[in-house]
């Protein structure tokens, strides 16, 4: 069974570039398939975090 994630991340964090936060759901097994589906479809450096969304 799929859970949802949501994932936030950055594709740039450094003084050149301004950090630039986002966030998305990704439907997925577990937190590392969510991680690598988003990394397919993103081109994404940076995650800050990735937890499963809670539907009530």
């Amino acid at each position: 069974m799929k859970t949802e994630y949501e994932i936030n991340y950055s594709k740039f964090v450094n003084e050149k570039y301004n950090d630039v936060w986002r966030w998305i759901k990704i439907k997925a097994k577990d937190e590392e398939a969510a991680i690598k589906k988003l990394r397919e479809i993103r081109n994404v450096n940076y995650i800050l975090s990735c937890t499963p969304v809670k539907n009530d």
